[in-house]
């Protein structure tokens, strides 16, 4: 195993704590977290949009870092635009 931990510790030494998998959530924690159902995130990820998650197998889990992120990158700043008043 090799890499660092988003902490910058090397993985092996992350993975020998138990902690490897502390920064990130289930499926259904995510789902939970972001307001979603779990049917959601799964179509999310069939259609590739949504946040971001890596595959432990066959089991989805989600980085904590990566959740906020995503929903940042959705912000919308509004845009005021003149009407036009000589229809």
């Amino acid at each position: 195993m090799q890499g660092t931990a988003l902490d910058g510790r090397p993985l092996m030494e992350v993975a020998m704590a138990g902690e490897l998998l502390d920064d990130y959530l289930s499926e259904e924690e995510e789902a939970k977290e972001i307001k979603k159902s779990v049917r959601t995130l799964r179509k999310w990820r069939e259609q590739k949009i949504g946040p971001p998650y890596a595959m432990l197998g066959k089991t989805p889990i989600y980085p904590k870092s990566g959740s906020r992120d995503w929903l940042k990158s959705l912000e919308r700043q509004p845009v005021r635009t003149k009407r036009n008043i000589h229809a």
